[in-house]
């Protein structure tokens, strides 16, 4: 979740506004803050985005997370 490539991710969809920097560090941290939220409620929330700059959730490869293992969990 981060403008890293300088554009939205999809630079082609028409009918809403591109996210700038601010908007998306906001996003980011909302998502990071929700993380006591969602383990409250028995959800992880695994973070697949190579690129992601969200801090709080537990990052692995879509490859790892697709196998499912316990062993394939990694810490934030």
């Amino acid at each position: 979740m981060n403008l890293s490539t300088g554009a939205h991710w999809n630079k082609d969809y028409q009918g809403v506004g591109k996210p700038d920097k601010a908007r998306t560090e906001s996003w980011r941290a909302s998502l990071d803050a929700a993380r006591p939220q969602f383990d409250r409620l028995g959800v992880e929330v695994v973070n697949i985005g190579e690129r992601s700059s969200l801090k709080s959730f537990n990052k692995m490869s879509l490859a790892e997370a697709l196998d499912g293992s316990d062993d394939a969990r990694r810490s934030a």
